[in-house]
């Protein structure tokens, strides 16, 4: 019997194939589940070991000048976190520099334009879980109003000066003048006993006769005009 099995399995073909690819599918089934548990494995250990990795990351410290992988790493933590808005280069630029200078202000740290592992901590935090610091806010400039200007006094002004009626009262008299001066010229000229009319301040023809012969009387020229040396006689 075992020859007869042997040399049918030998010669019929098809029935070999069919077993071969009964042993195919069976070996499937069987490695598909230790597939799967290998690679549920390997998600359990990664999941366990990328906290540790991450804690255990020692990062450069960083300044202007330095070119590597980390500070592209820097630049585009800090383009997320909205501190730096130019290319992410890899090359600490000042531009850089100034972005890492506004992080640390915004999360207290002293300003120096430089990373070290304070920043690091801050920007990355061993745990994994960042909270960015608030972006810097835009001072607004409130308008002051301007001031109102204050009102100049103005000078008082000087109270303008009182004319005297008679600036001289002996001015030189002639025909037609008329006032005060002429009032007392006719006062004169009663007392002496040469004018008879009334005293109206009025240098009349009347008044012009008297004076002439009062001149004539006193020894001065009887030309009629009252000057200084016709006054100074008629008032001795």
């Amino acid at each position: 019997m075992w020859l007869i099995s042997r040399s049918v399995s030998q010669s019929d073909p098809t029935r070999r194939s069919r077993k071969g690819a009964m042993g195919s599918a069976q070996l499937q089934r069987i490695a598909q589940p230790a597939a799967s548990g290998l690679a549920a494995v390997v998600l359990i250990f990664s999941g366990i070991m990328a906290p540790v990795q991450a804690q255990s990351l020692v990062r450069p410290d960083l300044e202007v000048g330095s070119q590597d992988a980390s500070v592209a790493e820097l630049q585009g933590v800090l383009k997320l976190l909205g501190f730096y808005d130019g290319l992410v280069t890899g090359v600490y630029s000042e531009e850089t520099s100034q972005a890492v200078g506004r992080f640390q202000t915004a999360a207290g740290l002293s300003m120096t334009g430089r990373v070290t592992a304070s920043t690091w901590d801050k920007l990355l935090p061993p745990s994994g879980r960042v909270t960015p610091p608030a972006p810097p806010q835009p001072v607004v400039a409130v308008p002051q109003p301007a001031p109102t200007p204050k009102p100049t006094p103005s000078p008082a002004p000087k109270p303008a000066p009182t004319a005297e009626v008679e600036a001289d009262p002996f001015p030189i008299l002639r025909e037609g003048a008329e006032g005060d001066a002429v009032a007392r010229l006719q006062q004169l000229l009663q007392r002496r006993g040469v004018f008879d009319g009334e005293i109206d301040g009025d240098f009349g023809p009347m008044t012009l006769e008297a004076v002439k012969a009062a001149q004539e009387k006193l020894g001065l020229e009887p030309d009629g005009v009252v000057g200084p040396a016709t006054w100074e006689a008629l008032r001795r």
